[in-house]
């Protein structure tokens, strides 16, 4: 409460200014009161008034604002100056009115209300009435700058509110008329400020009437207005200078319909406008003129705009066919070429000739000395005879681009065109009829702008690669193209422009970046043929609400991370009403059942709201980071208990990843039967009755495995006695098999130098040899029955039968006749001629021969017979079939070679045992090709040897593995020759 005689009260209630300093000191501004300091600890006011009759004293009591300077000084603003107030002394230093008219005061103007020092240690003060006032602190002079102007008779504009300086030490005033900055190069004032041409521009100041400013830490600047709510400005979305008639002598500045740019040699840009004539914009100076005030003969509607190298400006107009403007001269002539030709979309030059671009009248080359005209049309194969663009490079070709017609390479020499026109079962043709632009990078590319997405044309595959929204534009319609110095193309849209950079490795999203109004464009709609680049590397683009300047290198680039936080919590997509603010909360505690989660946030980035992208992840949930989007939510259903943390950081939108991420702990509680002491209790009574189930079952098992074994012991020994008979039998039918074939010894009474392995797989084998001496003839046989064991033993001892039947008592020896009674004997016996018993397939594999004197005949059913002489192997391989095993084929007609032996000759027959042995590292076959190697370098050893080197051999090749079929191998070498 107020009472100026206590010091622990308020001197005056009216409060304008608060500040405490390093000492935790709290100094009042008030109205009426002077100035006021409250020791917080002792709750004590020391009160500063006004005293006439002391110098050193304030000289008002009327205190607006309150300031401490960055060496310790305070500064107070007064209703009648600025006092420097040392508090060590509690003397104040009055800067008094003085006569100078660079001096703070006048004898009207002489209210502070704000004061700063910026990052150069100056003092920037702000009067009601009086502008700005620089204060230097060395010469403690003042130096005024006035805000007052034509148009503000009543000097509104010098009331200042509050300064602030930016990050780029920008110093920035709230008037009463506006919103200030200083430029420091220029060392003038700039001002933004209500559109009053366009009360509802959402660019613009909404009220000009400024109280109170503050820098975020993102840059922007908030703007309290007086009654008009809270505007906010931010300094580095101003990308784009932005040029329309509101801004400009609307008698001069006449259409925002822009059509054409070009420059002139002073610099000047001409500028075709759609409804407003011919502009002259000198960028200088800042003014805009328009030509048409002066040369009325210039036509209204400009659709191009073109300047030759004499400076003379030609015009394509909407159907006032072409203009040439001699602006030295102050002259105008216009060429109307034909009733098609007349409205003229593009112009390009080449030498003394023009190419026209028409809307009806196809392409039209036109001689500037002359004045004559030729035309082309779809006659001359051009797609379409609406040209919206022309593009060379002082070549024999014109690269054209049409309305409905496509891309069309004109050949000057044979006037003929090729177009490149939509084929939709075509992947590398391009993508749409209608083309707006051509740019040719002179390095075998051509980038065209089409109504359907940005293509690429690779001139010697003439193939498109083509680009769409969904790659990153803004939008599939484009107007122009322009490169800059760092090789991106500058694509004008109908959403904005795209900055594209053609030379990434792959092209994705990040290869577009895209702006739009908010970065200060005239609008997201731009114009066919209006863009220009000018000589200092600056670029035009022009559209629906004016044109755009800006130079690409530097465009400001927001660099801003946004912090990051929830707004929201769900579970079941009901709001959660929390103990503390969702955004401050550090772990949130869940019941097992609520397990659908859901979060929202934001990311405190005001520049490029829209334009910020969301990450987020769970960890102990998700493996990777989503991918960003514009989303601000994130779901997760079905969340098992378990301890997670929800993570979140934002993007700005330069794809910049913010560093300050957002995270909170979410802990799901599991249900009773899944904390850690049920689990412990349960496991205990488990383990505790497992316990004793397990021991009753180790009795029992002990007394069912002693019985068990009881009855193994007597089963085994009844087992063992059948085996020891079942054994027995078998060896008494191998001594059986041995007494019916021949002896092995006969072999050796009649060839000396022989040999017999043979090496069965069980005791009796279906592998035999047979041999008989008829007359002067020998018979020799190499036999291989069906099966192994007793089956083969059994089909042994019946072949054996066959062959004596066939060569002791009907003399036969003839070895493919023999054959063909042996398969007729064994088919009848086993009764195969009918057929219908398809496991009665038994057989034999057989390898026979005869030798008399020198000739040996041999006969084979499935069987060879390898013969070395003269140290070469002669393979005689025999039918490939065998005797009986059939259902079909019953007579059999087995063939018969002659072969003239010499002494010392070899004779090698064998079954498959040995070929077919798995062994070796790898467990394969043996096999018939190194078998028969083998042989023959075995036959180079004495045959004595032979028997034991097959032995050893066959030994080191199976290794662990198990015999699979009986082994038969004979071995004769021919010594009984004269």
């Amino acid at each position: 409460m107020q009472n100026p005689n206590s010091d622990y009260q308020l001197s005056d209630n009216v409060i304008q200014s608060i500040f405490e300093d390093e000492y935790g000191i709290i100094w009042i501004g008030t109205e009426n009161g002077g100035l006021v300091g409250f020791d917080k600890k002792i709750g004590k006011f020391t009160v500063y008034n006004y005293n006439p009759n002391e110098t050193s004293s304030l000289p008002s009591n009327n205190i607006n604002c309150i300031f401490q300077s960055k060496d310790g000084n305070m500064w107070i603003g007064t209703n009648v100056g600025i006092s420097k107030f040392k508090k060590l002394t509690g003397l104040f230093i009055n800067y008094k009115l003085k006569d100078s008219v660079d001096s703070l005061w006048n004898s009207i103007n002489n209210k502070v209300t704000c004061i700063l020092e910026d990052s150069k240690s100056r003092f920037w003060i702000g009067t009601d009435n009086n502008g700005i006032n620089l204060f230097d602190k060395n010469t403690e002079q003042f130096q005024n700058f006035s805000l007052k102007s034509i148009e503000n008779a009543e000097n509104s504009k010098n009331k200042i509110r509050e300064i602030i300086e930016d990050a780029d030490h920008k110093i920035w005033f709230a008037t009463s008329s506006g919103l200030t900055f200083f430029d420091e190069e220029k060392k003038e004032f700039n001002k933004y400020y209500q559109n009053q041409n366009d009360i509802d521009d959402n660019f613009s100041l909404n009220y000009n009437d400024l109280n109170a400013l503050y820098k975020d830490k993102s840059g922007s600047i908030w703007i309290g207005t007086n009654g008009k709510g809270i505007n906010v400005f931010h300094p580095k979305r101003i990308k784009f200078n932005h040029y329309r008639k509101s801004d400009y002598d609307q008698k001069e500045f006449t259409s925002n319909l822009i059509h054409g740019f070009a420059q002139k040699k002073d610099g000047s840009i001409i500028i075709g406008t759609n409804g407003g004539g011919l502009l002259k914009f000198n960028k200088k100076e800042n003014t805009i003129i328009n030509l048409k005030n002066q040369l009325n003969e210039i036509h209204n509607s400009i659709l191009s705009v073109f300047i030759d190298n004499d400076d003379i400006i030609w015009l394509g107009t909407w159907g006032k066919g072409l203009q040439r403007v001699d602006e030295k001269n102050m002259k105008v002539k216009t060429y109307e070429l034909n009733n098609n030709s007349n409205t003229i979309l593009c112009i390009y030059e080449e030498g003394d000739f023009l190419w026209l671009g028409t809307y009806s009248g196809g392409l039209v080359k036109f001689n500037k000395k002359t004045e004559k005209s030729i035309f082309y049309n779809t006659s001359n194969g051009l797609g379409s005879d609406k040209i919206y663009c022309i593009s060379g490079s002082f070549t024999d070709t014109l690269f054209i681009g049409t309305r409905y017609g496509g891309m069309n390479i004109f050949n000057k020499k044979t006037e003929k065109a090729t177009s490149f026109m939509v084929n939709k079962q075509c992947e590398n043709c391009i993508s749409s009829n209608t083309v707006n632009y051509i740019y040719d990078d002179l390095q075998g590319i051509l980038w065209l702008a089409t109504e359907s997405g940005l293509n690429k044309f690779e001139k010697k595959s003439k193939k498109f690669i083509k680009y769409f929204k969904y790659d990153g534009l803004p939008n599939d319609h484009i107007y122009s193209i322009i490169p800059d110095s760092e090789g991106f193309l500058w694509l004008s849209t109908n959403k904005g422009i795209s900055r594209f950079n053609p030379n990434d490795s792959i092209i994705t999203s990040k290869s577009f970046k895209n702006f739009d109004v908010n970065d200060g464009l005239q609008g997201n709609e731009f114009n066919q043929c209006s863009y220009l680049q000018s000589r200092t590397g600056e670029f035009y683009f022009g559209g629906t609400n004016g044109f755009n300047t800006f130079y690409p290198v530097s465009l400001n680039e927001n660099n801003f991370n946004p912090s990051v936080y929830l707004t929201s919590f769900k579970i079941f997509d009901i709001e959660q009403n929390l103990d503390s603010n969702i955004s401050i909360k550090k772990t949130i505690v869940l019941d097992y059942t609520q397990n659908f989660l859901s979060f929202e946030f934001v990311g405190l980035d005001y520049v490029f709201t829209s334009k910020n992208q969301y990450s987020y992840k769970m960890d102990n949930l998700d493996d990777e980071w989503s991918h960003p989007s514009s989303r601000r939510y994130a779901s997760y259903p079905n969340i098992q208990p378990g301890e997670y943390v929800f993570r979140v950081r934002a993007m700005n939108n330069n794809y910049q990843i913010s560093n300050q991420e957002y995270s909170i702990q979410i802990i799901v509680k599991p249900p009773f039967w899944k904390t850690l002491q049920f689990i412990i209790t349960t496991s205990i009574l488990f383990i505790l009755i497992t316990f004793i189930l397990f021991r009753y079952r180790i009795r029992k098992i002990k007394k069912e495995k002693k019985a068990l074994a009881d009855s193994i012991n007597k089963r085994t020994i009844e087992l063992i006695k059948k085996n020891n008979s079942i054994t027995n039998n078998i060896k008494y039918a191998k001594r059986i098999q041995e007494a019916l074939l021949p002896a092995h010894n006969l072999l050796k009474e009649i060839y000396f130098d022989s040999f017999i392995y043979f090496r069965p797989k069980d005791i009796v084998s279906g592998d035999f040899f047979w041999i008989s001496q008829v007359n002067d003839t020998t018979i020799i046989a190499c036999c291989d029955c069906t099966g192994h064991g007793v089956s083969g033993a059994f089909m042994s001892i019946i072949g054996n039968s066959f062959l004596m039947q066939i060569v002791n008592e009907r003399i036969i020896t003839h070895p493919g006749t023999i054959l063909d009674e042996l398969n007729n004997s064994i088919v009848n016996a086993l009764h195969q001629k009918d057929g219908t018993h398809e496991d009665n397939i038994d057989g034999i594999d057989i390898a026979i021969c005869s030798i008399k004197g020198d000739i040996l005949e041999f006969a084979g059913a499935n069987r060879p017979i390898n013969i070395i002489t003269d140290k070469k192997l002669h393979y005689l391989k025999g039918d490939i079939t065998s005797t009986g095993c059939t259902l079909r084929q019953v007579e059999k007609k087995f063939t018969t070679t002659r072969f003239k032996l010499r002494k010392g000759d070899i004779l090698y027959l064998f079954t498959d045992g040995f070929s077919n042995q798995f062994g070796g590292e790898e467990g394969k076959r043996y096999l018939l090709k190194n078998f028969q190697e083998f042989l023959f370098e075995l036959s180079k050893k004495p045959m004595c040897d032979q028997y034991y080197e097959i032995d050893t051999e066959l030994n080191s090749w199976m290794l662990n593995h198990e015999q699979i079929d009986d082994i038969l191998i004979i071995g004769i070498t021919i010594d009984n020759l004269y």
